[in-house]
């Protein structure tokens, strides 16, 4: 289970570009009671739930004016890692804000973002912040209980790559926005991270 982070990859200009649409007043968000699942979600003790905002700008073909412009890292992604993407999911964006349930030691509900081998998650940051992605050491369909193996702080630049099947979660923030664009993808043959 390799998890991979890259940072600076992209030129501070598209950084820019990319931050500005999605703190753009005329951006569209929807609304989600939950980060994931819904708000019933059975929670572990290390877990909290909360409301998140999301923008998909593209899923299994259906994409959004925002798509050519977040379609653009998977570029240096690709250029940076020295294979080629051959199919996209999905591309979505997500905004957590400040929130009295901030807890450093406390994290969201781990999910998957695929239950079948072959793909890849991406996470962009598109914004600086605390509310780490913790990483654990199952991964779909496990059910069992699970331990972080690795925390990956918000940076505006980076990238962190894993298998799509891992159980992996986003944690509470204090900072005003916290912005991330999860990509799921897979590269042409075999890619061991």
């Amino acid at each position: 289970m390799n998890i991979t982070v890259l940072d600076n990859i992209l030129p501070p200009r598209l950084e820019n570009e990319l931050y500005s649409a999605m703190t753009h007043p005329d951006t569209p968000w929807q609304y989600s009671g939950a980060t994931y699942g819904d708000e019933n979600t059975t929670l572990k003790p290390n877990e909290v739930e909360e409301a998140q905002y999301s923008h998909v700008a593209f899923f299994e073909g259906d994409a959004t004016y925002l798509w050519p412009l977040f379609h653009t890292p998977l570029y240096f992604l690709e250029k940076e890692l020295g294979t080629v993407i051959t199919n996209i999911q999905r591309c979505k964006v997500n905004c957590l804000s400040a929130t009295p349930k901030y807890d450093a030691n406390k994290n969201h509900p781990v999910h998957s973002d695929r239950k079948d081998n072959g793909w890849l998650s991406a996470i962009y940051y598109v914004s600086d912040g605390d509310g780490d992605t913790i990483f654990t050491d199952i991964e779909y369909p496990s059910t069992k209980d699970y331990n972080i193996v690795k925390r990956v702080s918000p940076k505006k630049g980076r990238f962190v790559v894993f298998p799509s099947k891992l159980y992996h979660a986003s944690s509470p923030t204090s900072v005003n926005r916290r912005i991330a664009a999860n990509y799921v993808i897979q590269f042409n043959g075999e890619r061991n991270l």
